[in-house]
């Protein structure tokens, strides 16, 4: 049985691929995050489309970018494509999340909150 890895250096087609893969076989929404190691690697779980009730692991070394699948896969596969999408999902709410925190921090004016009732402190 082959495995695919692929490498953070690799074009940025084949992440489009990844994901073209991954909405065709729906499987879009369906990565799980296990756990991450103390060596900077996630482990995600990716429901097989082929074989019910069995799961493919995903593993992502966030410092190098390399993504593996334990799939038969020899190239590009559907579940590396459900674990870049939930990256990308996981990226922009913490996003949303810092500008939000930044929001408030500048209505906030260092300690300066209005109150309605009495005016600024």
């Amino acid at each position: 049985m082959s495995t695919a890895t692929v490498s953070a250096t690799t074009s940025g087609l084949w992440r489009i691929r990844a994901l073209q893969l991954a909405e065709e076989k729906r499987l879009i929404g369906t990565a799980r995050l296990i756990w991450t190691t103390v060596y900077g690697r996630e482990v995600w779980t990716v429901p097989s489309r082929t074989h019910k009730g069995e799961l493919h692991q995903v593993t992502v070394d966030t410092t190098s970018g390399r993504i593996h699948c334990d799939c038969p896969s020899r190239g590009t596969c559907s579940h590396q494509g459900a674990v870049c999408h939930a990256e990308r999902m996981r990226e922009q709410a913490t996003r949303a999340i810092q500008s939000e925190q930044d929001w408030r921090n500048e209505c906030n004016l260092h300690g300066a909150l209005m109150d309605a009732g009495r005016g600024w402190n």
